[in-house]
């Protein structure tokens, strides 16, 4: 019977980074008795309350922020640093970090816990099989962390990477916008500015280029500056002029 237990749990455990919860095992047929039976014959390890991991299997970023969010409940997501980090659109050493609906208690070990009042505002998207919050949302959470130009590099990645819209980026500030809000300064600077012209970089150096044009308070360059000729043919394009 326990065998066929771990026949049915498999396909979970290979979506869930081989880690599972009692509620999986409930689900599937099992019990509390089947789980400890699994932890004392070293075939699971108990990583947090209630959730478990199928032993010898190596730890991944990606399995560290799936544990947190399990052991967070129903509704944890991960988000802030560590979304972005799995959005692909910078903050590379950010750790595990989630939130949950506000009044939920269990705060589980090695992950910083955000408890929110508007995560229904936002959209979960799901990277490695992972619940994030959307990226217009993470560009707001950030905001908390990082100054403007970090700010505004991570939404030029997140726009490069045709993952939000300046329009995205205001809808998100009128859902979530309110008084003592960490980032919502930044992201408004950020859209201020960044509205004014509405390219996107091409490459990184091109972007380390702007961000030391606009720190420096140097003029606003063109980006993707067209020379053509008398005829009205593009000759060339430049990247910045």
């Amino acid at each position: 019977k326990v065998a066929e237990l771990d026949r049915r749990l498999a396909p979970t455990a290979a979506r869930q980074h081989s880690l599972l919860t009692l509620a999986d095992v409930l689900r599937a047929g099992g019990s509390r008795s089947h789980a400890s039976q699994r932890v004392l014959g070293g075939r699971w390890e108990a990583v947090r309350p209630g959730v478990f991991r199928l032993a010898g299997v190596p730890w991944t970023y990606e399995a560290k922020v799936m544990a947190a969010v399990l052991a967070g409940g129903p509704d944890a997501v991960a988000s802030h640093l560590c979304a972005a980090r799995l959005l692909g659109i910078g903050f590379r050493a950010a750790g595990p970090e989630i939130s949950v609906p506000r009044g939920r208690n269990h705060r589980p070990v090695d992950a910083r816990v955000h408890q929110s009042t508007d995560l229904t505002r936002c959209s979960i998207h799901e990277r490695h099989g992972i619940p994030v919050t959307d990226p217009a949302r993470t560009l707001l959470d950030v905001g908390r962390y990082v100054g403007v130009g970090a700010l505004r590099r991570a939404v030029e990645e997140a726009r490069r990477q045709d993952l939000v819209t300046w329009s995205d980026l205001i809808r998100c500030l009128a859902d979530h916008a309110r008084r003592g809000r960490h980032g919502v300064r930044r992201l408004r600077t950020v859209i201020a500015t960044g509205m004014a012209s509405d390219e996107v970089t091409d490459t990184d150096s091109e972007l380390v280029a702007l961000t030391l044009i606009r720190e420096h308070g140097l003029p606003e360059p063109v980006l993707h500056h067209r020379v053509r000729d008398e005829e009205g043919e593009i000759l060339a394009e430049i990247d910045l002029a």
